[in-house]
């Protein structure tokens, strides 16, 4: 079993910075805070990464919610959950600028290193950006001391240049992620199905078989597999795959059912847009 994180001195957040915590890029970056350091209601996930090869530490539903469609835009170059604000003089003089109580780690007079839950590198048209996001349910943001803390990650940010914003579940979709959930099933292909020749005739056998509009979207991808000579299954492995890399353009906001007759797609689809963000940064 994990030992618990537990910070009672300074000794115990420069010993937790010296083994790598919030530090690195990419498949090596390690969160300041994993899943199995504090209890969160069984709502926390670790999800091995699609676009960045390693273990993701999401501590709630809704970060999970909020991960996925960032995980699948091709904007996004890496995505670093539970950010350590590791500036604590700064963070010091942002509350006495502020006025409110320091965050404290319990029974201690050590100051909070406090996080944000997503730590976003974006490409745009002029390079590589950094985008900070926190993550909260409507509701907390009701709560002062949430605002404050808010306030104070906000402020923390702009100190260095970097966008923030917060992303509630007003935010998001149900369908939205429930389909993202299903597609990402096959973000990766096994070597048969990665081959570049089938993927352009599945492109193109697909959108002919999809034009009869009466067919349930199980029998176009049946149909579609027997032209191509592959199983069914593997007919919908291409399907979630196309989509979720935006090969195939389909309203994200209905739920992709098998069972249920297609309302049309596009091939090629547009670009998939900077999820939450839109173009701002572009």
């Amino acid at each position: 079993m994990s030992k618990k994180f537990v910070i009672s001195t300074e000794a115990d957040i420069e010993r937790r910075i010296s083994k790598g915590f919030g530090l690195g890029e990419g498949v090596n970056y390690i969160p300041w805070i994993r899943k199995h350091d504090f209890g969160s209601l069984g709502t926390a996930k670790e999800l091995f990464g699609v676009k960045i090869q390693r273990s993701h530490h999401l501590l709630s539903q809704l970060e999970y919610k909020v991960f996925l469609p960032f995980e699948r835009s091709p904007h996004v170059l890496d995505i670093r959950e539970q950010f350590p604000l590791l500036d604590r003089d700064l963070v010091a003089r942002i509350v006495s600028q502020m006025g409110c109580r320091p965050p404290y780690y319990p029974g201690t007079k050590i100051l909070y290193v406090l996080t944000t839950d997503l730590l976003l590198t974006i490409q745009t048209v002029t390079g590589p950006r950094l985008f900070a996001i926190a993550i909260k349910p409507s509701e907390a943001l009701q709560k002062i001391r949430v605002r404050e803390l808010l306030e104070i990650e906000h402020r923390y940010w702009a100190a260095y240049g970097v966008p923030w914003m917060v992303v509630t579940d007003r935010d998001t979709s149900r369908n939205h992620w429930l389909n993202l959930r299903w597609l990402r099933q096959s973000a990766t292909l096994h070597s048969k199905l990665s081959n570049p020749d089938l993927q352009a005739e599945f492109l193109t056998i697909l959108p002919a078989t999809a034009s009869n509009d009466t067919l349930l979207l199980r029998d176009i991808l049946s149909i579609t597999a027997t032209r191509l000579g592959i199983a069914t299954e593997e007919s919908v492995a291409l399907y979630k795959f196309h989509t979720w890399h935006g090969s195939i353009d389909i309203d994200l906001s209905e739920r992709i059912e098998l069972t249920k007759c297609i309302k049309g797609f596009t091939i090629p689809a547009s670009p998939i847009p900077i999820p939450f963000i839109g173009e701002s940064l572009q």
